[in-house]
């Protein structure tokens, strides 16, 4: 009919080329055609009473500013209308569950997520908590492929049709529909506008950032990147944020064991754990490559304490030097006894240094401490005292001197007991030490 053909007409959008001949040609055709009685526009419907008046008074003005106004209720159909159409794959955080019972979004509480600078890699988020205070629909233009009509708050949808496979992204045509947009107070101060998934997101994000929820983590927040102008925490700055991780812990475990591990290896007679047992090689690469986890990272570190403690000695000299223990003591209840927590210390600090700990008592204490640990921080610690002994008993059993300097020594005493010139530092033949006392009487 002619008010179909003329609506279609309406239709074809003006701003491309194309577009805008076929527009002409259709209405030339029409015009031609006979089918239309008259070159006058069809009528336009007659206006209701009301609208009349209020077009008289000037109150369709009030109305267009309350449209554009955020309203604080009425959002129960288009809330639950983006409910129906959320995309769980598109978003981890997104729970339908903690969705189930919500019918208004109204007075929630969310986190808002803000990305600070998007260009940048890795992402730095900067996370909020808010109150979502109103909703409003506003017009947006998006393409026909994912063109959307939210028509009313009553939750009517009507999805466009998808363009045909011959069809390039330059000739997709934009459309220009109402979308929900809810209007969120921070409690730090500003507002912002989400969207329908945004919105979804963040009400998701605030219920499992409330419970505490162990799966719920955020990885880019700002905090994490924090950089101090005293210096940096970690080697490199794209480290930064992985800085307290069970693997970072465990790569300065590697580096702190192959600085220690050349001057113990010095000072023994017995290395089991550089030898041919492999298993310093099997250490290593359990923490560089296999250490994501807190568990991981403490066996490791018990396991180096134990290499150190054999490759200084072990508790040979501390057995010898006190025999009244008879038993092997409970760290625990080391722990638990108040004078046992005052007198036994932890760190080297005695000038006689006998090996890695004090005593016995001592290892206990830090074996029962590590393996109560639950955070990378007290682990840091005791690693950091680990190695303070190590260098401890390294500085205090320093080598002695080489072999040609001791042997430039003893012929030097022997020189001057024998009465022969100290500038002889070569060691004497076989023939000069038969014949040392006739070179003597022809000295003499």
């Amino acid at each position: 009919t002619e008010k179909s053909i003329r609506a279609m007409i309406k239709n074809v959008d003006r701003r491309g080329t194309r577009e805008a001949e076929l527009r002409s040609n259709l209405k030339t055709t029409l015009e031609n055609s006979g089918l239309s009685t008259s070159t006058q526009p069809p009528k336009e419907a007659e206006e209701d009473p009301a609208s009349q008046e209020k077009k008289a008074s000037g109150d369709d003005k009030a109305d267009e500013v309350g449209e554009d106004a955020f309203r604080t209720k009425g959002d129960e159909g288009v809330f639950a209308q983006a409910k129906s159409a959320l995309n769980t794959s598109e978003s981890s955080v997104v729970d339908p569950f903690l969705l189930g019972e919500m019918d208004s979004a109204i007075g929630r509480r969310v986190r808002v997520r803000e990305v600070l600078e998007p260009s940048k890699t890795p992402i730095v988020a900067n996370y909020t908590v808010a109150t979502i205070t109103g909703w409003k629909m506003q017009k947006e233009e998006v393409p026909m492929t994912s063109r959307s009509s939210w028509s009313n708050a009553e939750g009517e949808f009507q999805a466009a049709t998808e363009l045909g496979e011959t069809e390039t992204p330059h000739d997709q045509q934009m459309s220009i529909v109402e979308t929900p947009v809810w209007r969120v107070t921070q409690d730090n101060g500003g507002e912002v506008e989400l969207g329908a998934n945004e919105i979804l997101d963040s009400l998701c994000r605030y219920i499992q950032w409330k419970n505490q929820k162990a799966e719920y983590v955020e990885d880019d927040a700002d905090f994490l990147s924090y950089r101090n102008s005293l210096g940096r925490h970690c080697g490199r700055a794209a480290d930064a944020a992985m800085s307290s991780s069970p693997t970072s812990l465990a790569r300065l475990m590697v580096k702190r064991e192959q600085e220690l591990y050349a001057p113990l290896k010095n000072r023994t007679y017995y290395n089991n754990w550089g030898g041919k047992s492999g298993a310093r090689n099997i250490w290593i690469t359990t923490m560089r490559d296999y250490a994501p986890d807190l568990d991981t990272v403490r066996n490791g570190l018990l396991t180096l304490e134990g290499a150190f403690l054999e490759l200084t000695g072990g508790f040979a000299n501390i057995e010898a030097a006190d025999t009244s223990q008879t038993e092997t003591p409970n760290g625990k209840a080391l722990l638990e006894s108040e004078t046992a927590r005052f007198d036994i210390e932890l760190e080297n600090i005695d000038k006689q240094v006998r090996g890695l700990w004090n005593s016995i008592q001592s290892r206990e204490v830090f074996i029962e401490i590590v393996n109560s640990s639950t955070t990378t921080g007290f682990l840091s610690l005791a690693l950091d005292l680990l190695c303070r002994n190590c260098w401890a008993y390294v500085d205090a059993n320093k080598l002695s001197q080489s072999s040609r300097s001791s042997r430039s020594a003893s012929s030097n005493v022997a020189n001057v007991e024998a009465a022969v010139p100290s500038r002889q530092t070569r060691r004497m033949n076989a023939w000069q030490q038969a014949n040392m006392d006739s070179a003597e009487n022809w000295y003499y």
